[in-house]
């Protein structure tokens, strides 16, 4: 048998099956790419809280660690309860639906859990890299006027040191030794989220907000742009969807659309673990 192709992808015979099976159902509807519609969608509740709610609870959902050795590992059931916990802490920071949620953090579980309590109330993540030129990050702060600002003590204090006029119009959410004017990260866990719910939120309602180097382009990202990913994250990773020993790797900054659609939401939407290589920076 020779190679066939599906929508003009050469697909090798072993592997025809497999992507069929995973493409299509037995009445040619999408299975898990639907081609109807959706109306309502939350990159959240879609990935990390279906699983929790499944007997894939208990599943490794991230682990975090360093060059030499792993530092955390959280499951799926870990990362719902904590996103409940840090989505009502953002609430009670007067954080509200549509608001922006801005963040600089190292790669790992800050970066996680402050995506996803920021999607559960509605509110748009505007994700910064420890490695953007400080004055870009405070000119991009000013510009999407965030509401609250997720970082660590030394990135934050790389900024405040950086050159540029600066608005601080927001709370200031610190891993780390906080300062008078700041309020710990660490809080955001203080209280259970008995009875919470993430909001409802339509499927073309923005949630991701990216800016280029030197933010004279933004671009937002509403929550059913994952859906567009999911078939890549299978033929361009090799995933076998059902297996839940799947690790995937992402070693790319959690402030680019790719990393954070195509592996980190894509591994979770599936359903299995997602690990980190980072400067991971533990709660303090």
């Amino acid at each position: 048998m020779s190679e066939q192709k599906l929508d003009g992808i050469k697909i090798k015979p072993n592997n025809l099956n497999r992507v069929l099976r995973y493409v299509f159902s037995d009445d040619l509807k999408i299975e898990y790419f639907p081609i109807h519609p959706i109306k309502y969608y939350n990159l959240a509740t879609e990935t990390v809280d279906k699983h929790a709610k499944s007997d894939r609870a208990k599943t490794t959902a991230l682990i975090c660690r360093d060059s030499k050795k792993i530092l955390e590992t959280y499951t799926y059931a870990d990362l719902s309860d904590l996103s409940n916990r840090f989505a009502l802490y953002l609430k009670s920071l007067g954080v509200k639906r549509g608001d922006v949620v801005a963040c600089l953090c190292n790669q790992g579980f800050q970066t996680a859990i402050s995506q996803l309590g920021t999607y559960k109330i509605g509110a748009i993540f505007a994700p910064f890299s420890p490695l953007e030129q400080k004055n870009i990050v405070i000119r991009a702060l000013n510009e999407c006027q965030a509401k609250a600002f997720i970082t660590q003590r030394s990135l934050w204090d790389s900024c405040e040191k950086a050159p540029g006029i600066f608005n601080k119009d927001f709370t200031v959410i610190m891993s780390g030794k906080c300062c008078k004017s700041e309020v710990p990260f660490a809080r955001g866990f203080a209280k259970p989220a008995r009875g919470f719910k993430a909001e409802i939120t339509p499927s073309d309602a923005a949630v991701i907000l990216l800016y280029s180097s030197n933010i004279d382009k933004k671009v937002l990202y509403s929550h059913q742009l994952l859906q567009s990913y999911l078939t890549s994250a299978h033929l361009v990773y090799d995933l076998d969807l059902d297996d839940t020993r799947q690790t995937v790797w992402t070693a790319s900054e959690w402030s680019q659309i790719a990393s954070i659609l195509g592996i980190m939401l894509a591994g979770w939407y599936f359903g299995h673990t997602v690990e980190t290589v980072s400067c991971f920076t533990r709660i303090e």
